[in-house]
């Protein structure tokens, strides 16, 4: 009876978040402010190029990026590599952790959830815009939440967002206020697009808070199918935006 009772609770549940907008710029305004996701650019580079063979040339880094200031290819995609394992290790284990106690009482926290998805993804996000030559991301404000929505787009293999990405690579390598300048781009020619883009990106995580909801029902082995789910979907996600950017950006 319990497990019927259970079963239809969520069977319930899930068709309400089937009907939810769970709109992508809410997620990305309330993942930015959870600790840790907002990533100062050059403490990052300061760390991320400490090796003693960046000594000469870590001022250039900060000041120009790494890829005009002489850093390899190889090199830039080895730290992006180890960029990416890192956070779907972090992002991985915390959604393993959220899905261990399952039943209908953790069903309200799946939109956290979500939250703290994307959290990760902005964070992974950051690194590859700062290692291949980016501007600072300081703060979730439309412009940059138009680029952080075509990155979405290309993460989920939406054809449309990698030519615009391709658009905005161009115009990062030709000018130094490179984040001023990509606002600007999504804010005008490139605004249909994005809000196209953004309207897909929210229907995905309507359907994504759905399925971790589903995952969550038994304990332990929804802790399992959550950290699955994440680990199946991050990394690819991750990789795809890092093929682009290798592939359009400009470092000379």
């Amino acid at each position: 009876m319990l497990i019927f009772f259970v079963l239809t609770v969520t069977y319930y549940r899930m068709e309400e978040f089937k009907m939810m907008n769970l709109d992508i710029r809410t997620i990305l305004e309330k993942a930015i402010e959870l600790p840790l996701v907002r990533i100062e650019r050059n403490d990052f580079l300061k760390k991320e190029f400490s090796a003693p063979k960046y000594e000469n040339i870590i001022d250039e880094i900060i000041k120009r990026g790494p890829g005009k200031a002489g850093v390899t290819p190889e090199d830039l995609k080895r730290h992006a590599k180890n960029a990416i394992n890192l956070e779907t290790t972090k992002a991985t284990t915390l959604s393993f952790v959220s899905g261990l106690p399952g039943g209908p009482a953790m069903i309200g926290t799946i939109p956290a959830d979500i939250c703290q998805f994307y959290g990760h993804v902005l964070r992974v996000i950051q690194k590859l815009m700062y290692l291949y030559g980016w501007g600072n991301v300081e703060s979730m404000d439309e412009g940059t939440t138009n680029i952080v929505i075509i990155f979405l787009g290309v993460m989920n293999g939406v054809e449309a967002a990698q030519q615009v990405l391709k658009q905005l690579c161009v115009v990062v390598s030709e000018r130094t206020t490179s984040m001023i300048a990509a606002k600007a781009l999504t804010r005008s020619a490139l605004y249909p697009t994005v809000k196209k883009v953004g309207a897909q990106i929210s229907i995905k995580i309507t359907n994504q808070a759905t399925a971790k909801m589903a995952a969550k029902i038994i304990p332990v082995v929804g802790g399992i199918a959550s950290g699955g789910l994440t680990i199946a979907t991050f990394k690819p996600m991750s990789h795809r935006l890092l093929k682009e950017l290798i592939e359009n950006s400009r470092v000379s």
